[in-house]
C-alpha cells in the first residue's frame, strides 16, 4: 500500500497513467479520490507535456464519488468533456445554478440546469443567465406560468435586435 500511495502521490514522473491505476489499488480512499479528483482537473483541451489525456480524464472523473472534490473538480477542470461527466454527478443545487449561469460551455451549462429542481435557482436562472438558451430552457421548468412569461418577453426584446427572434420562436 505504501508504493501504491507514493505513485499515486507522485507528479514528477508525469506518468498519469501510472497514478490512475496506483489510485486504483489503494485502500486509502480519501487518497484514491485525491487523485482522480487531481487528474481529472488537469486535463487541458489541447493536452501538452505531462499533462493527463482527456481519455484518463474522463477515466479519473468516473472514479470520483467524494461530493466535495467532484464539486471542486467542476469548478477546477479545463476540458469540457471532462467536466461534463463531473457536473452529471453534482447534487448541490446552489452550484449546478452557478455552472448553468456561467459555465464557458453551452453542453456543460445545459447539463448543470437538467440537475438542478430548486425553483427559486430555476428563477434565477431564466433571469440571470449569461446564455439565452439556458434562459429559455430554464423557464420553461418554471411552476410560476406568470413568471415564465415575463422571461418569454425579455428574451423576445433582446433576441429582436438580433436577428435571431425566429430560432428562439422556433425552439
Amino acid at each position: 500500500q505504501a508504493v501504491y500511495a507514493d505513485l499515486a502521490k507522485s507528479k514528477s514522473a508525469g506518468d498519469w497513467n501510472v497514478r490512475l491505476e496506483a489510485a486504483s489499488r489503494l485502500t486509502d480512499q480519501a487518497l484514491a479520490q485525491a487523485v482522480y479528483a487531481d487528474i481529472a482537473e488537469n486535463v487541458a483541451e489541447n493536452p501538452a507535456y505531462k499533462v493527463p489525456s482527456e481519455g484518463l480524464g474522463l477515466a479519473a472523473a468516473k472514479k470520483l464519488t467524494d461530493p466535495a472534490l467532484f464539486a471542486d473538480a467542476a469548478k477546477k477542470c479545463r476540458n469540457v468533456r471532462v467536466r461534463n461527466v463531473v457536473v452529471e454527478k453534482l447534487t448541490d443545487q446552489a452550484l449546478l445554478a452557478q455552472i448553468a449561469k456561467n459555465d464557458s460551455s453551452d453542453w456543460v451549462r445545459e447539463k448543470a440546469l437538467d440537475n438542478v429542481t430548486d425553483q427559486a435557482l430555476l428563477t434565477d436562472i431564466a433571469q440571470m443567465a449569461s446564455a439565452w438558451g439556458v434562459r429559455l430552457k430554464a423557464a420553461q421548468r418554471l411552476t410560476d406560468q406568470t413568471l415564465a412569461q415575463a422571461v418569454y418577453v425579455d428574451l423576445a426584446k433582446r433576441v429582436s435586435t438580433t436577428g435571431t427572434s425566429e430560432a428562439l420562436r422556433d425552439r
